[in-house]
């Protein structure tokens, strides 16, 4: 039986406007597609309003912020080592909590294929960041950033806002890699020109949540038939190969720790994020079991529930 007649897709960009849609009735529920997802700030006044619910799902999706290996100074993989010794993901889980947090392997907890020993493999490490840019030939000039050749050590962050804390984030990477003696430039841009810098390999750290949509699939990510992957390495191409060709699943598991232990240790990512799939509805909805569909699918979602008047 078919408990809702109708239902009606409200566009409302702003994420605070969509929660304040919500508190005022005008819309019933948020946060079940990617394009909708809650400010972890908002949740907060979520949780004090006696007349909403907020849940918290887990995720297999894992978005990086990758670097590119195929020009530039990321091709140096002492200076992609430094990149992430520069990051102090506590700082960034603070502001992330409780709608997602920072991973220190590719693939999410909640996946089959996640090794905990790998966890803690990313670890901040300063004065160790300066040593390898030191080694690479970047000295620190009068005003403490970093230069080589006269030129400074500036690189560029492309993403794309359907985080929202993405600009909170980034200006925490800002003031860190500052620390270092680093100056970071960052660029928000619509959706269809970051797709576009994806395929051309065109930028120098990229962050989207169409690369690390699922923690299973490392083609799409990483391996370089992959039109939108941030991958530039033929063995960790036959890796890849492997891992979907193996004849059973405890072989598969053994391929994927392989697979991730050469991302980790090429120092093909930044940072890693795991968004919780976070949603909010009116207690008017009875009885809601939403299907919460991955990062591929933006408007295709099952759910029922009963709206009581």
């Amino acid at each position: 039986m078919v408990s809702i007649k109708r239902i009606k897709y409200s566009v409302i960009p702003d994420p605070h406007s969509r929660v304040m849609a919500l508190e005022s009735g005008q819309i019933h529920i948020t946060g079940i597609s990617p394009l909708s997802k809650i400010a972890a700030g908002d949740m907060v006044l979520i949780e004090k309003n006696k007349e909403l619910v907020l849940k918290h799902e887990p995720s297999f999706g894992v978005t990086p912020i990758a670097f590119n290996t195929t020009k530039g100074i990321f091709t140096d993989d002492r200076i992609r080592e430094a990149f992430v010794k520069s990051v102090n993901r506590d700082e960034i889980n603070k502001i992330l909590t409780p709608c997602s947090t920072t991973l220190t392997t590719p693939v999410a907890p909640a996946s089959p294929f996640y090794v905990e020993e790998l966890k803690g493999s990313q670890k901040y490490d300063p004065a160790g960041a300066q040593e390898l840019l030191a080694g690479a030939g970047w000295v620190k000039g009068t005003d403490g950033m970093l230069q080589k050749d006269g030129k400074p050590l500036q690189v560029s962050l492309t993403y794309i806002a359907s985080n929202p804390e993405m600009e909170q984030i980034t200006s925490i990477l800002e003031e860190q890699l500052k620390a270092v003696g680093i100056n970071l430039k960052v660029t928000q841009v619509e959706g269809g020109a970051l797709f576009a810098s994806l395929a051309k390999k065109d930028y120098e750290l990229i962050s989207s949540p169409g690369i690390g949509a699922s923690s299973l699939d490392f083609k799409t990510d990483y391996h370089t038939r992959g039109r939108y992957s941030v991958g530039n390495d033929r063995e960790l191409d036959q890796m890849i190969d492997q891992y979907f060709t193996a004849a059973n699943t405890d072989e598969q598991k053994k391929m994927s720790k392989k697979v991730q232990e050469k991302i980790l240790k090429d120092h093909l990512v930044l940072l890693y994020f795991n968004k919780n799939k976070s949603f909010a509805y009116t207690a008017k909805l009875q009885n809601l079991e939403p299907s919460l569909e991955e990062e591929c699918n933006f408007l295709r979602h099952i759910w029922k529930a009963k709206l009581s008047k």
